[in-house]
């Protein structure tokens, strides 16, 4: 049970919470690098997310598409929230601690032994 509970905990820490944050336009060049992940609005409305293989003053490259930047409406980069990752993980280490205990309860038949 300990085990299943440091793996579960562990899953949690290592999947993350992101977020995303609005990128400058004039400035994506210098905010965006290769290997970030991204959300592109485009100015007809469409949105994708995708990978940055390459970025360049005037373009964003990535999973086989490129985007110039006259055609979108909106950049978001995509960034992990340390807060949410750890609000996360305790909120699931209580909630497994509360479940431990009911069934230990359960377990002992109602019988509860503080040591």
């Amino acid at each position: 049970m300990k085990k299943l509970v440091i793996f579960i905990l562990g899953l949690i820490l290592l999947s993350g919470c992101s977020s995303f944050y609005r990128v400058n336009l004039d400035d994506m060049q210098r905010q965006i690098h290769k290997g970030d992940k991204v959300r592109i609005i485009s100015k007809s409305g469409d949105d994708f997310e995708l990978k940055v293989s390459s970025v360049t003053k005037n373009t964003i490259k990535g999973e086989g598409s490129t985007f110039n930047k006259n055609e979108i409406s909106r950049i978001e980069k995509s960034k992990t929230d340390p807060y949410k990752t750890a609000a996360v993980a305790g909120g699931a280490g209580a909630g497994v601690t509360v479940l431990g205990f009911i069934g230990l309860v359960v377990v002992t038949g109602g019988v509860i032994v503080l040591l």
